[in-house]
């Protein structure tokens, strides 16, 4: 059983580089297209989208770090805190641009690929944390009672 946690992590810390990766190169967000928003005085700046993508690199650096210390971790308890973190870290990775920050409007191509990318990937680390959660086993601690 010691083996699926270091899987397992593995494949979390592969959907903590594609989380990094996917709002840039793969599906890339509106200011990879050359979108930007213009205001009421002539400013151009980016639109709402490329601040996912920006948030999305810290969630991601934050999946594979915690990945990496779930492959590396030996105890019970540890390894299960760790899932429970990386599970935590899907929800955020579907939040920001669904809830925190979001994405632009339909039609756009930061709604058409980038959104449903990263719904994916974070229901993916969601339900990978899961089994991890469940499938970790072993000598559980008992306290002393008294």
């Amino acid at each position: 059983m010691a083996e699926i946690s270091k899987i397992l992590g593995g494949v979390a810390a592969l959907i903590g580089i594609l989380v990094m990766v996917v709002p840039r190169y793969i599906l890339p967000v509106c200011e990879y297209y050359g979108k930007m928003m213009e205001t009421k005085m002539g400013m151009i700046i980016p639109m709402k989208c490329t601040w996912t993508a920006q948030s999305e690199l810290g969630a991601g650096a934050l999946i594979i770090i915690s990945a990496l210390a779930l492959i590396a971790s030996k105890q019970v308890e540890t390894k299960k805190v760790l899932n429970v973190i990386l599970a935590a870290l899907g929800v955020i990775v579907i939040a920001l641009p669904t809830v925190l920050i979001g994405v632009c409007a339909p039609g756009m191509p930061c709604r058409d690929g980038t959104l449903p990318a990263l719904e994916i990937l974070g229901g993916l680390l969601v339900i990978t944390a899961i089994v991890g959660f469940f499938t970790t086993k072993g000598a559980m601690p008992t306290t002393p009672t008294e």
